[in-house]
This record gives structure tokens, C-alpha cells and sequence, in this order.
């Protein structure tokens, strides 16, 4: 798996969180437990809790297969943004990020929101109908990993099959596996090209045109 913390990949064992015989207790709904594993490399530990549902009698009765929920932390650890994102943008991704171990729905709803943003304010593509449209005329406009990294967005989103997603990106609907976690990479792709380097250009270039003006020579325009 991932880590949850630092996101480098590891083999994970897990553990009961109490002796195994006392591990489980049982209510209504089913049989509920907890499980513990640490990262190799950060050495943090990672938590979640284990529900085997109570099966219908038309599903076989007894307990079903165990449904996991990550408990810590609660989403997985992302690098943080740079100051160069403005806050708004930024307090909508930190939401698709603390929502994703929640609900893969929810996250991928606010990523593809968020990017149609980007497109259409900072990319310089508007007035189409739909994400899909959005997305192919952005393409020619960024660089090619980026647009290689776009594409993958409505590929694997299948948006061509949900129209949904991309006429009302907001909105909740069912979603591709790994189509969330995948959404907010290419965002943060985004956020570096449409602020990051913009800003680091105009910052050395305003450094470089300080350094002509005290040698008494005309500056970049």
C-alpha cells in the first residue's frame, strides 16, 4: 500500500489493536474490530477499523466480507501547496483531499469542479459545453506531459460514458477506481503550471531587471 503519511509504497502487516480473541465486538449491524500497521519509513502507524456486515437472509445470512475505514489519519498526506495558489483554489483542494477517504464521490466531484476552474480561468479555455470539450481544448494549450496527464482525467473518469461529469462536474455521481486520487495529482500538476512557475518566472525576472537598472542598462520588457 501507500502510506498514509509520507505516500511512499510499502508491504504493509497488520495487526489486531487488542488481543486477538478480544479483537471483535459484535452489535446489531455486525461484527466490528480494529487493525494497526506502521510505515517502514516514516515509522508512523496507520489505523482503521474493520465492520464485517450482518447479511440478509436472501444474501446467505451470517457476516459479509469486512468493509475498512482509515481512521489515522484520515485521508492520506499530500505535499502541501505553495504559497503561489490562491486561497480560495487551495481551500477546495485541501476539502477533495479530506473528503477522499470518505467519500471517493465527494473528492472527485470537487477535483473535477476545481479543474474546470483551471481551465476555464487560467488555461484561457471557456464557453463550451461541457468538461469534455474543455479538456480536448485545453490539450494543445499545455505543455505535452500536462496534457498527457488531462486526457488521463476523462479516460479514466470514463466521462464519455457519464455525461454527468462533465455537464454538471460538481455534481456526485458513481466513480472509476482510482479516478479521485488520480484527479487531485493532475491538479496539482495544474496548480504548478497555472501559478508556481508563473510567478517564479516574473519574481527572477523582476530580480534579473533590478540588477540592470543599478548597471545602468535597459531592462526586460
Amino acid at each position: 500500500m501507500k502510506c498514509l503519511h509520507c505516500r511512499e509504497g510499502f508491504y504493509e502487516t497488520w495487526e489486531p489493536m487488542l488481543p486477538r480473541d478480544n479483537n471483535y465486538k459484535r452489535d446489531s449491524t455486525g461484527a466490528w474490530g480494529s487493525e494497526i500497521t506502521v510505515c517502514p519509513t516514516c515509522g508512523k502507524a496507520i489505523i482503521r477499523i474493520i465492520h464485517r456486515p450482518l447479511r440478509t437472509e436472501a444474501e446467505g445470512g451470517g457476516e459479509g466480507p469486512p468493509v475498512y475505514t482509515f481512521v489515522y489519519p484520515r485521508s492520506m498526506s499530500r505535499t502541501p501547496l505553495p504559497p503561489e495558489v490562491p486561497e480560495g483554489i487551495a481551500t477546495d483542494f485541501a476539502e477533495a483531499c479530506v473528503v477522499l477517504q470518505d467519500s471517493e464521490k465527494a473528492s472527485a466531484a470537487l477535483s473535477r469542479r476545481l479543474l474546470q476552474q483551471l481551465i476555464r480561468d487560467h488555461v484561457g479555455v471557456a464557453g463550451l459545453r461541457d468538461l469534455i470539450q474543455e479538456i480536448a481544448a485545453a490539450r494543445p494549450l499545455l505543455p505535452s506531459y500536462l496534457a498527457a496527464q488531462l486526457d488521463a482525467v476523462r479516460e479514466i473518469g470514463n466521462l464519455a460514458a457519464h455525461p454527468t461529469k462533465g455537464t454538471n462536474p460538481g455534481e456526485i455521481v458513481d466513480v472509476e477506481v482510482g479516478e479521485a486520487e488520480w484527479s487531485l495529482e493532475v491538479l496539482e500538476a495544474l496548480f504548478d503550471f497555472c501559478f508556481v512557475q508563473p510567478q517564479r518566472l516574473a519574481d527572477r525576472k523582476a530580480a534579473l531587471n533590478e540588477k540592470l537598472r543599478s548597471a545602468g542598462k535597459r531592462e526586460m520588457a
